[in-house]
């Protein structure tokens, strides 16, 4: 058995210790928000490829050749070079697909931001072009404020100079400041 003297020693030692250990311990504010400005909490990965399914079926399928991962105050993933999305059916057929150069997608907020060179089409041959496209999950629309273009297979085309509101399946569409509403494309036309 320890004489009661060491016991007190020793808890006087570990008692010293621990002061020196928590005096040592101190960080400069400063320093610390540094690091958090560094992106530590930053993950990367490439040739990306990944599926949304619903229910045991596949509905979606994301390509990208970047994904930066943050996590700040809200969690997001970026897409700085390009990304494809092919959707299906129950069936496992592609219904649609979306393009854009860019994409970030806001984790928390339910929301994916597309920019520069957004195409949407289906494989009925309907093409949706914009500058910028939103896709809401939580209501389930997509829209956007920049001049777009939806391109039927019919050849007509609706252009709306201040964007569009859609249901996410772009089963029913709302344009914003058409100037010249549907419009029959000439067959000599292109876009």
């Amino acid at each position: 058995m320890t004489p009661p003297s060491k016991n007190i020693f020793r808890a006087f030692c570990y008692f010293l210790a621990g002061c020196f250990f928590l005096m040592s311990c101190e960080n400069d504010i400063n320093e610390v928000k540094a690091l958090n400005n560094r992106g530590i909490n930053t993950e990367e990965a490439t040739d990306i490829e990944s599926y949304l399914s619903i229910g045991g079926k596949i509905k979606g399928k994301l390509t990208a050749p970047l994904m930066i991962s943050t996590a700040k105050d809200t969690t997001s993933m970026t897409f700085p070079k390009s990304l494809h999305v092919s959707f299906f059916d129950s069936t496992g057929l592609p219904t649609s697909f979306v393009y854009a150069k860019y994409g970030v997608y806001y984790k928390s907020l339910r929301k994916v931001l597309l920019k520069d060179s957004v195409i949407a089409t289906t494989i009925q041959g309907d093409t949706l072009t914009t500058s910028e496209l939103w896709w809401d999950q939580n209501t389930q629309e997509i829209y956007s404020d920049k001049p777009s273009l939806l391109k039927q297979a019919d050849h007509s085309y609706i252009p709306g100079q201040g964007g569009f509101r859609a249901k996410q399946d772009f089963s029913e569409f709302t344009f914003n400041n058409t100037n010249n509403g549907i419009i029959k494309q000439d067959s000599t036309m292109s876009f």
